[in-house]
């Protein structure tokens, strides 16, 4: 799947996905990108996309984050969805975030992980909690920086960059 199609999500208000493949994935990625494809074909109710590193956890943890069917469901089908999803710009945004958000909305279970989108005013967004030890992925969507939705998830906790620092934006 290359393409992430804008279905009629526009129309209903939601963020559609409409970016192709951001890069090749790496020898890395692509493990985890045929985990998240058996997941999208329900051949695995749930499996590993990423390897979270410690410092983005409130509590220091390295912990793996997961993605389910449920989940892909929720983001393909039904009255809130965004779209097909691109299981090469999902699995990048896990691996290769440009941001991280630690203890989101004050509470330290929640994470956001973001990438932008090159050449575009878009990035895609990953939120997850944290359960029984792992992350679990909870939505992934792209938001386009002319709103303010990005300005307000930025705000609402610990915005940390790929090395554990606190970015100047």
């Amino acid at each position: 799947m290359n393409y992430n199609s804008a279905s009629n999500s526009a129309a209903r208000g939601k963020s559609p996905f409409v970016s192709p493949q951001i890069r090749t994935l790496t020898e890395k990625e692509k493990p985890f990108a045929a985990i998240a494809e058996r997941v999208l074909l329900k051949r695995l109710k749930r499996g590993v996309i990423a390897i979270i590193p410690a410092f983005v956890s409130y509590d220091n943890k390295e912990r793996k984050l997961i993605f389910s069917v449920v989940v892909a469901n929720k983001i393909q089908e039904g009255e809130n969805a965004h779209g097909e999803i691109s299981v090469e710009n999902l699995i990048i945004n896990a691996n290769d975030w440009d941001y991280a958000i630690r203890n989101a909305k004050g509470n330290a279970d929640k994470i956001n992980l973001i990438k932008s989108a090159p050449n575009t005013h878009n990035f895609f967004i990953i939120g997850a909690n944290r359960v029984n030890g792992y992350y679990m992925a909870t939505y992934f969507e792209v938001i386009a920086t002319n709103g303010n939705k990005l300005k307000n998830l930025l705000l609402r906790g610990d915005l940390l960059d790929q090395s554990g620092r606190t970015p100047s934006l």
